[in-house]
């Protein structure tokens, strides 16, 4: 338990003797009013002391001297009807102190009230000494003063009435307005609720259509073309051919050798036969060269169709195709050289690499892109129009989500992806409604 500090015993000894004072007659002792003054002072420096005391205490306090406020002010009202309301009010300030001096405050409010209405009673009745001293005139007089004291107290009753019957409207028509506006809430979260209902019932669905389609996918003959062509892409991959260029003229020992000069290009196509001879092309001759001089006299020409796609360089890109290269080949990009033909504008490249048997015209690399993509790009109208001849498709769309018609810049390019569009749709039969369609 905290220790209480001098200046809060010093507070509750004058309090206590205030009360005293109060309860007997506060009209007798003129200190009363000093005395609570000084209660006010030594309270403003109990608030400040690090050891004051808690927040109940402090409170029981205020309302303590609050009650003797009261009671001062009840008794400075010169009206007998003013005092006696003011009496009854105090009690409704008061009410909710609960402290060991509850009984003595209690007295001292039943005794002012008593008082009071005595000193009423008194002044209605006229029952002092000097009531009879001016005869029927006095009386008359004093009947008309009670009278108007009577009407103001059922004056000040018929307002407080009032008052009370408005804030029991203001509390009915707020407690209307808050069940209306939890009945909205209510009504709008029960509507969302269904809705929710309703669409988890259709992804319900949606989900066993899909789950049945992907189980007659599942049981389909499909697989087997999957497998074929993993079976094509393992034999194009270990069937690769391998391009060099000679850095030395070479000249064979054996009939099966094969003889070159410096600088020719030599075509490994062969790596397994022999781990110290591979076999090789250059021009129209073939034979076996060694391992060695490959690794050490050679140099490697990477993806030789791209770069002679890139560069524009149709006679290597024949003579690549002419002894095998494959024109499906992809780079790092996932590029295709046709793609880089279509980037760099090079129609005669193009033409060759699309004579091909699988031109994978439509092959999309990493980011998405299409040959046709990248020519109507950088604005290649006589590009456009022959990848738009061997039917390219101008419906895909790159991860951008966007169509080679969309990255056109070039009004023409535009209208002859447009035109194309029109008589693929004519010719096949199509409308919007196939396009939209999620089936398969």
């Amino acid at each position: 338990m905290i220790q209480m500090s001098r200046l809060e015993i010093n507070i509750r000894r004058l309090l206590t003797r205030c009360e005293l004072i109060a309860k007997d007659d506060p009209h007798k002792d003129w200190k009363l009013e000093k005395y609570i003054s000084a209660l006010d002072d030594m309270m403003n420096k109990l608030q400040n002391i690090p050891n004051k005391p808690s927040k109940d205490t402090m409170i029981g306090y205020t309302k303590r001297i609050d009650f003797l406020k009261g009671v001062i002010n009840a008794m400075k009202l010169s009206n007998p009807v003013e005092r006696v309301v003011a009496a009854q009010l105090i009690s409704k300030n008061t009410a909710s102190v609960n402290n060991p001096n509850t009984n003595i405050t209690t007295q001292i409010h039943q005794k002012t009230i008593a008082k009071y209405n005595k000193e009423l009673r008194a002044d209605l009745f006229h029952t002092d000494k000097s009531a009879n001293k001016d005869g029927v005139r006095q009386r008359l007089s004093n009947s008309n003063i009670q009278d108007e004291d009577l009407d103001a107290i059922l004056k000040y009753n018929r307002n407080i009435q009032e008052k009370i019957a408005e804030n029991m409207l203001s509390m009915t028509s707020s407690m209307k307005e808050h069940a209306l506006a939890a009945s909205a809430i209510i009504k709008k979260d029960i509507g969302v609720l269904e809705t929710s209902d309703k669409l988890t019932d259709i992804n319900a669905v949606k989900l066993k259509k899909e789950a049945l389609k992907l189980e007659e996918h599942t049981n389909s003959k499909w697989r087997c073309w999957v497998w074929l062509m993993i079976a094509f892409v393992l034999v194009v991959f270990f069937s690769k051919v391998k391009v060099v260029r000679a850095l030395c003229k070479y000249t064979a020992q054996r009939t099966d050798e094969l003889s070159f000069d410096e600088g020719d290009l030599l075509y490994v196509y062969d790596r397994d036969a022999d781990p110290n001879w591979w076999r090789a092309k250059c021009r129209d001759q073939k034979g076996l060269i060694p391992v060695t001089y490959v690794e050490e006299q050679t140099q490697e020409v990477e993806l030789p169709l791209h770069d002679a796609a890139r560069r524009g360089n149709l006679s290597f890109l024949k003579e690549y195709l002419k002894q095998g290269i494959s024109g499906t080949g992809l780079d790092a990009a996932g590029n295709t050289p046709l793609y880089w033909a279509a980037r760099t504008g090079h129609l005669e490249c193009a033409r060759e690499l699309l004579s091909l048997s699988n031109t994978m015209v439509n092959a999309q690399n990493k980011m998405g892109d299409t040959a046709l993509h990248v020519a109507a790009g950088h604005s290649h109208l006589e590009m456009v129009n022959l990848l738009l001849e061997h039917n390219a498709d101008a419906t895909l769309r790159n991860n951008d989500g966007l169509s080679a018609e969309e990255l056109a810049s070039d009004a023409s390019i535009k209208n002859a992806i447009q035109l194309q569009q029109r008589h693929y749709d004519s010719t096949s039969g199509y409308d919007d409604e196939d396009y939209n369609d999620d089936s398969d």
